[in-house]
């Protein structure tokens, strides 16, 4: 995950395939046009904020921007950050559950099926 959050954070395009890899998120409108965060998404579900950019207005579609289209700031906009794990809280409390109880059954399984407990 480290890794990836380094190589993203020097590439300026956001590409995802089969809902893995990166892509942006938010659309706080400025002078210049809109900043965005690009996070790593697994599943389409944003992960990790990775950097924030100054975009043109959408004029130009994503895959056809100019790399001039697209300008990293300098650190990354929290509040956007916290605008975009609050719209989607419903999605990380499923996927903590789901998470939760397929450990709790793993738990439940070993201990069912006789195999030693060390703890």
């Amino acid at each position: 995950m480290i890794l990836s959050w380094f190589l993203a954070r020097f590439d300026k395009y956001a590409v995802t395939f089969e809902g893995f890899g990166t892509k942006m998120f938010g659309n706080k409108i400025t002078s210049k046009g809109y900043i965005a965060t690009k996070w790593i998404v697994a599943m389409n579900i944003p992960m990790l904020p990775v950097r924030s950019y100054e975009l043109a207005p959408d004029e130009i579609p994503d895959a056809r921007r100019r790399k001039s289209d697209i300008a990293p700031l300098d650190a990354i906009v929290w509040d956007q950050v916290r605008e975009t794990v609050q719209s989607r809280a419903w999605v990380y409390i499923l996927l903590f559950l789901v998470l939760f109880t397929l450990i709790y059954l793993c738990i439940w399984m070993c201990n069912k099926e006789g195999i030693p407990n060390y703890a």
